[in-house]
């Protein structure tokens, strides 16, 4: 075995590809290996010819640099199992794809609703599949086929080994949608695409994309709707932790580090469990998608100004966002505090101060979600107050 590369990620951790050659143990028992053996242990395994390479992943491990060892066959692609989007390598950790396979209303929201789609001499296409739970639902559905596309490599990897264990009839396409190519159309695009406050990470715009390029007229998108919602919060606890915190820090007075608090606070979108207590007005609509006709453009800026009214006296602190998506028909699935917890929780945009308001007042707010420049898969979020 010989490294072939060694790669540092985006946020700084180490990636080894190491290659089999011929004569080396099976490509299963060196997996193994991989997520087993100290560095020690895998220098005595690496020829010595790699010795510039070998010291790069020894540096790595010394610096006490996050790593994974990428096993590649004889036959593998190393520019497949590599790809330099850091937000596709992030899929390859299986932990966050528990975590999502143990959100309850998430995956039997799915399973449920594809079991009842009738599915027999159908096509079905599912955009990131992950660790497949949409594909397999969709095989025991009735496809015919299942084409299943998903660009981190290891995952995708380990998916097309799902595929053969569970027989399923299909095929596992280890690329980016955008590359993809296939000889049908299908009849179902089934997609798992929600991030926080619905868009983050764009991933919806990928589903739009396969839908153009490979939904038959008249096909089924799961979902087919998605909305968004808003409503003024009161989260004292969250607001003192982050910012009053450091009116009194062990008998001291730093305050002068709130203006700091208070700017990373508004910065970006918390996520966080909002009760519905929390809760201090009435909830709007903030967009509404037909997932059958939206454009990428649509999506690329939104911006409404809402009114809302308050239900009680109270403190607020910021705006809460959350999602619902379903089929136009049945219970949708729902992030709302009202609804069973999911991994996606709630979105706060937070003003950086806490207002008073009274019941019945009037409480003016235009929220723009603009796709940001520097980073197509976020969204810059501005919130004005007033008119």
């Amino acid at each position: 075995m010989k490294i072939e590369r060694v790669d540092e990620q985006a946020d700084g951790n180490v990636k080894i590809f190491l290659r089999v050659e011929n004569g080396d143990d099976s490509v299963e028992k060196l997996r193994a290996l991989a997520e087993s053996e100290s560095a020690d242990l895998w220098k005595r395994r690496i020829s010595a010819d790699d010795e510039k390479e070998a010291r790069k992943f020894y540096n790595a491990q010394i610096s006490g640099k996050e790593y994974s060892v990428v096993i590649l066959d004889v036959g593998d692609d190393i520019n497949q199992m590599s790809l330099v989007d850091p937000y596709y390598n992030s899929y390859d950790d299986v932990e966050v794809h528990r975590l999502m396979l143990l959100d309850k209303p998430r995956t039997e929201w799915y399973m449920k609703t594809i079991s009842s789609l009738n599915l027999s001499h159908k096509s079905v296409l599912d955009v990131g599949a992950g660790s497949g739970i949409l594909s397999l639902s969709a095989a025991s559905a009735g496809a015919k086929h299942v084409h299943a596309v998903e660009a981190a490599p290891l995952v995708g990897r380990a998916l097309a080994q799902t595929f053969k264990t569970n027989k399923v009839d299909g095929s596992v396409h280890a690329t980016k949608v955008e590359d993809l190519e296939l000889d049908e159309k299908v009849d179902v695009i089934v997609s798992e695409w929600m991030g926080f406050y619905l868009l983050h990470e764009s991933m919806l715009d990928s589903v739009v994309l396969s839908r153009d390029k490979f939904l038959k007229p008249g096909g089924i998108m799961v979902p087919s709707q998605a909305k968004i919602f808003l409503s003024l919060v009161s989260v004292p606890n969250l607001y003192h932790e982050r910012v009053s915190f450091w009116d009194n820090v062990c008998g001291y007075d730093m305050s002068s580090l709130k203006s700091m608090a208070i700017m990373k606070l508004i910065g970006s979108p918390t996520c966080d469990v909002v009760k519905p207590e929390n809760l201090i007005s009435d909830v709007a609509e903030y967009a509404a998608f037909d997932l059958t006709t939206v454009t990428s453009s649509e999506l690329a800026h939104l911006e409404r100004k809402i009114v809302f009214t308050v239900a009680r006296d109270s403190s607020f602190h910021g705006i809460c966002c959350f999602f619902d998506v379903g089929m136009g028909n049945g219970d949708p699935l729902s992030t709302s505090p009202h609804a069973p917890a999911t991994h996606w929780k709630q979105s706060l945009f937070m003003l950086g101060g806490e207002y008073q308001v009274k019941a019945s007042e009037k409480v003016e707010a235009t929220v723009e979600m603009r796709r940001a420049a520097d980073n197509p898969r976020q969204y810059a979020i501005a919130v004005s107050m007033g008119s």
